[in-house]
């Protein structure tokens, strides 16, 4: 899981190993179940618009749309290219609170949640 926030700094990776939680960062540290007192997830969606692939797309849609449909052919090419350059990104985000006050906040896998959560719960 890549580290990007909290006491522990914004860089640094963690991995649950076992009943422990691993944290390797500029503090580098180790919890056990019985002393992480919170596991916060949550899920974080973006849009956004890739412009360079729109643009080669249009080029290459719109050429072959006018060489079989003709003009037609042409804007239903730029139009499919268009559409098809939007996109999303999906990240899952852990915010973890030890009982002794730090917190850490990762990105991580599905898996890494869950282990996370199963840890916490323990």
């Amino acid at each position: 899981m890549k580290i990007i926030g909290g006491s522990f700094g914004i860089k640094g990776s963690a991995f649950v190993a076992g009943s422990k939680l691993i944290i390797e960062s500029s503090q580098k540290a180790s919890y056990g179940s019985d002393q992480i007192a919170d596991v916060i997830g949550r899920s974080e969606s973006a849009r956004g618009f890739g412009f360079i692939g729109a643009i080669i797309g249009s080029a290459m849609l719109g050429v072959l749309g006018a060489m079989l449909a003709g003009p037609l052919g042409l804007v239903i090419g730029i139009f499919i290219a268009i559409a098809g350059s939007f996109y999303s990104s999906k990240r899952l985000i852990a915010e973890v609170r030890m009982k002794d006050g730090k917190a850490l906040t990762v990105e991580c896998t599905g898996r890494a949640m869950d282990k996370l959560v199963k840890l916490s719960s323990t």
